[in-house]
């Protein structure tokens, strides 16, 4: 029994939680309903309010819904789209009419300028009529005081008087004497030119004289200070000269004359000093060099008597001095001389013995007579023959 209401109470509590939980998805399905009618009707409402076309009777399906939401994104986007187009015409017609108000106002500026140029300009001009009616005032006034009637006679005799001058100046031959004073004309001229020449060469003239009389100036300063020179010097043109003082003109003359003789015999001892100089280097350079063959003999001597000393131990195999190698030297050459000889005959002996011994073994016979051999015979001749052979080998 515990056990079936135990069942009971928990089936009641599954019962309960079911309950509530259908509930509460109830709750949330009429919400979703109510938002879905409201989706609908707001749809409704933007299609009617914008004319967006024709829509299908409510409720409206989730494909529905996203196909009206798309063409609605779709139109809000090409609105957009013509939004941004009529911004940036706008914004153009805006920069054209700004460009033209600013050219008009430019324009309004300038006409402005002028306009009130115009009117400064008026004003001027009006001012200066106002001047000019007043100066005509003022000339009728003085004209009115004089006489008319004399000044129009005064005029009129005038004018008779220019027209005689007139006929005067037409009857004349002006041609003729202006012809006629041509040559003069010409002559003038040449005589001005003339006298232009001569007042250039008179210009020339008065330069050089100018630079001729500083020139002069200056050789007397020169006379002075050579007459100066020649009494402070006196004394030492007598001693160069051997007691003799010249004129003053002359003065130069001799001292050059004497200078020359100078350097003529300065010259000579310096040439001769030179060739001296020369001469003694010349004889420097060869002792010098004489020194130094003599230095380089007398290194090669030692350095040869040190090799001879050194060739000569090991062959003398005795402590020998260089003095003594001539004699020692001598007998080396006799003992070598011996030797060769020595060489010589047991080479010749060599030479001459081998063939006999060919000879014996291919032919059997003896070499210098001919004489036929026993075996036994070929083979002592053949053992003295190498008894000799061998000799001469040794000493070989």
């Amino acid at each position: 029994m515990n056990d079936e209401y135990t069942k009971i109470s928990l089936l009641s509590e599954t019962i309960n939680d079911s309950t509530r939980q259908i509930g509460k998805l109830q709750a949330e399905a009429d919400a979703h309903v109510s938002v879905k009618h409201e989706r609908d009707s707001a749809i409704r409402k933007i299609f009617n309010k914008y004319n967006l076309g024709p829509i299908p009777d409510a409720p409206f399906t989730n494909d529905i819904a996203a196909n009206l939401t798309y063409r609605t994104k779709a139109r809000l986007s090409n609105l957009e789209d013509d939004l941004q187009e009529k911004k940036k015409s706008n914004e153009t017609q805006l920069e054209f009419l700004w460009g033209r108000y600013l050219k008009v106002n430019a324009r309004y500026s300038e006409v402005d300028g002028q306009i009130q140029s115009k009117k400064e300009s008026k004003i001027g001009v009006l001012r200066r009529m106002k001047d000019k009616e007043t100066e005509r005032d003022a000339a009728e006034m003085e004209l009115s005081k004089h006489n008319l009637a004399r000044i129009d006679e005064r005029d009129r005799h005038l004018q008779i008087e220019v027209e005689k001058r007139t006929i005067a100046l037409g009857e004349r031959d002006y041609d003729l004497i202006i012809s006629q004073k041509r040559p003069e004309i010409y002559a003038l001229d040449h005589k001005i030119k003339a006298l232009h020449r001569e007042k250039d060469n008179i210009t020339t003239d008065a330069d050089d004289r100018v630079k001729l009389e500083l020139k002069k100036d200056e050789l007397e300063k020169c006379k002075k200070k050579l007459k100066k020179i020649y009494d402070e010097h006196k004394d030492k043109f007598r001693s160069v000269l051997k007691g003799r003082l010249p004129y003053e003109k002359d003065v130069k003359k001799e001292i050059t004359q004497a200078f020359g003789f100078v350097d003529a015999e300065y010259n000579d001892l310096s040439s001769k000093s030179l060739e001296a100089e020369q001469q003694l280097k010349l004889a420097q350079m060869k002792i010098s060099a004489a020194r130094s063959h003599l230095s380089k003999l007398q290194k090669d001597l030692d350095a040869k008597r040190n090799h001879l000393n050194s060739k000569l131990q090991p062959i003398t195999k005795v402590s020998v001095d260089i003095n003594t190698y001539p004699k020692i030297l001598k007998d080396a050459m006799d003992d070598r001389d011996k030797q060769t000889n020595t060489y010589n005959y047991a080479k010749g002996m060599r030479q001459m013995y081998e063939p006999f011994e060919k000879v014996a073994r291919q032919q059997h016979k003896c070499p210098c007579c001919d004489r036929a051999f026993t075996p036994d015979e070929e083979d002592l001749f053949v053992k003295k023959v190498d008894d000799l052979v061998n000799i001469a080998t040794f000493f070989v």
